[in-house]
């Protein structure tokens, strides 16, 4: 029993590897409108990998945006890649992907489906519900 014990203990301890994807939603969206995307992106390698392209199979360009406030404007700039040390959280007014010229009415309760492309850990597809924010 105790070997059994031990053995069950010693697997739940293993530590966690590889990129973690963490709450993904969408907000709504109108066909050829925009949307944004946002999670918590968890890195448990050693090594940072980089989210270098975004696909979605609801907007025709998907990219990775950050929102930036300068006094009373707030602009939003393409960022060509996300360096992931450890974790980086997508968030509304920071980080974000950025979903341009729908190619559907993303509706609450809906499901779009999402192609991450890391550099070091290759591709993460993962469904996102939409949310009504």
């Amino acid at each position: 029993m105790r070997k059994l014990t031990f053995i069950l203990l010693l697997l739940s301890c293993k530590a966690k590897s590889g990129i973690e994807i963490e709450n993904p939603y969408a907000r709504m969206g109108i066909k050829g409108g925009t949307s944004a995307v946002f999670m918590k992106i968890k890195n448990y390698e050693k090594t940072p990998d980089t989210l270098y392209e975004v696909i979605c199979d609801c907007s025709n360009v998907s990219e990775i945006h950050e929102t930036i406030i300068k006094g009373d404007l707030m602009e939003m700039r393409k960022k060509e890649f996300l360096v992931i040390d450890k974790e980086v959280e997508l968030k509304p007014m920071g980080l974000h992907i950025m979903l341009i010229n729908l190619n559907k009415e993303l509706k609450e309760n809906d499901t779009i489906n999402l192609t991450l492309k890391f550099k070091r850990l290759g591709d993460r597809k993962i469904k996102v519900p939409v949310k009504k924010l």
